[in-house]
């Protein structure tokens, strides 16, 4: 059986000391919650950091915003 993910990306930015960091997030609806994954770019295009981690949230409600 074959899957796949519908990835969304998530608006926004983030910056440090005045200046753009250049980080996309992108969201994938899963069972149970979201599967989110990080990517910051050093050099242009060349991932320097990743990272991912699943966002429970069973009824899909999380916007992509802050929850602050």
């Amino acid at each position: 059986m074959k899957m796949s993910l519908d990835w969304e990306s998530l608006d926004g930015e983030t910056f440090t000391q005045g200046r753009k960091n250049p980080v996309i997030t992108d969201r994938a609806k899963v069972r149970g919650g979201w599967f989110v994954l990080v990517r910051h770019y050093g050099i242009p295009d060349v991932v320097a950091t990743s990272g991912a981690f699943f966002y429970p949230d069973p009824e899909h409600k999380w916007d992509g915003n802050s929850l602050h």
